[in-house]
């Protein structure tokens, strides 16, 4: 919007002629003086306005562009996936206005817990068990050895890249597939830039990458997070992106399960963010892997658990504790406790809330312990905090 109008006629008589600030002249009669230099207050607030308009699109411009751009030359085959009429200004505004809405990874200066849940990512190893099975379900034949780099999968809730992370030290180096992470959050998208991942600040519900571009999506750690009314948007965006005969697979906890509970009983109570996230169901999974058109959608329960190494029991314990004091942003509890109290307050409610039913149908081969379980291999202890977690697969139709 302009400056306003540029005049108001008077009775006062006479001809001036006024710059009209636009590359034109105005010859202008009845004029008021006084009117003239209001408009010229106006018309400098006007193009400040404009400048600092111009300013934030340059930002704009480099804060989605420029980051990207320097990912080419590495990654050629997974920068000819960016569908560059996808990136503009309103789009980059719905990133930073989701952002603004999702605390939980932010800095902790922001009120987040951004850093503490990196320094727990920081061995990916801890969750290997259930990444290997994620990899496998947006495999052919479910198979990591039929993987290669030219097949291309996408990490929708990418993090700081503990996905594709791991993966590497599943996979050689021949069956590593490119992997394009993704997150909402900016610091997440640059610890994985700064572990030398191709990433990318995007939306699930709005990718910017191309139709048919992906032959994998992963959809998984953090699922909950995404707004119950824009799940269904999320998986259509999934099947756009993939390419005929490309696999899905969606993860999250069911709700009701000993992880729900944790999160709303645990995590909410003592996370400096809270956790008020409404979980899943098989039947809600099913219908949105449904509803966006995909086909052999197959429902199952998945073991993932969290495994740590040490040099003892004992520290083996304190370790896991940290770990998941960090990951979930347990720093109310520290407050209230102190540091060293929370860690044996962390390992008890994990001893507590990781515990299943081991008369459970829902246990195959691939479950191997039903509560924290404390074990040794050669000259190493370990510690296994059992969790087991709902995912849907699916394949997009030819």
């Amino acid at each position: 919007m302009g400056p306003g109008p540029l005049l108001e006629r008077t009775p006062l008589g006479g001809r001036r002629v006024f710059d009209s600030g636009f590359g034109g002249v105005l010859l202008v009669t009845n004029v008021n003086v006084v009117n003239i230099a209001r408009w010229e207050k106006n018309m400098h607030k006007y193009k400040d306005q404009q400048h600092k308009t111009g300013e934030a699109r340059v930002e704009i411009k480099g804060r989605t562009e420029e980051p990207i751009l320097k990912l080419k030359d590495k990654w050629p085959h997974l920068y000819d996936c960016i569908d560059w009429p996808r990136i503009s200004e309103s789009s980059f505004r719905m990133v930073e206005e989701l952002a603004s809405k999702a605390a939980d990874f932010a800095s902790v200066s922001s009120g987040g817990r951004g850093e503490l849940y990196r320094q727990a990512q920081q061995d990916p190893s801890v969750r290997s068990i259930g990444i290997r099975r994620l990899f496998e379900f947006v495999s052919p034949n479910q198979d990591l050895a039929s993987l290669s780099p030219s097949y291309k999968i996408l990490d929708v809730l990418g993090g700081d890249g503990v996905l594709s992370r791991a993966l590497k030290n599943l996979v050689p180096h021949s069956s590593m597939p490119s992997i394009l992470t993704s997150d909402l959050s900016e610091g997440m998208v640059a610890a994985a830039q700064a572990y030398g991942l191709f990433a990318i600040r995007q939306t699930a519900q709005n990718l910017f990458l191309k139709d048919r571009s992906m032959d994998g999506v992963i959809i998984a750690y953090g699922t909950h997070h995404i707004p119950p009314n824009n799940r269904i948007q999320v998986c259509q965006e999934a099947f756009r992106v993939l390419s005929p005969a490309g696999h899905i697979v969606l993860h999250d906890f069911e709700t009701g399960s000993p992880m729900s509970c944790w999160f709303s009983e645990v995590v909410d109570r003592y996370s400096i963010t809270g956790h008020q996230f409404p979980h899943f169901t098989a039947e809600e999974i099913r219908e949105y892997l449904s509803s966006a058109g995909f086909a052999d959608i197959d429902i199952q329960y998945m073991y993932d658990p969290f495994v740590v190494y040490a040099d003892s029991a004992d520290e083996a314990k304190r370790k896991l504790a940290a770990y998941l004091l960090n990951m979930y942003g347990l720093t109310k509890l520290v407050n209230e406790r102190g540091y060293e109290e929370s860690l044996t307050l962390v390992y008890d409610l994990t001893c507590e809330y990781f515990k299943y039913d081991e008369k459970s149908p829902l246990f195959d081969e691939h479950f191997r312990h039903t509560q924290v379980y404390i074990g040794r291999e050669e000259e190493h202890w370990y510690i296994e905090a059992p969790r087991v977690a709902i995912v849907g697969s699916g394949i997009k139709p030819h």
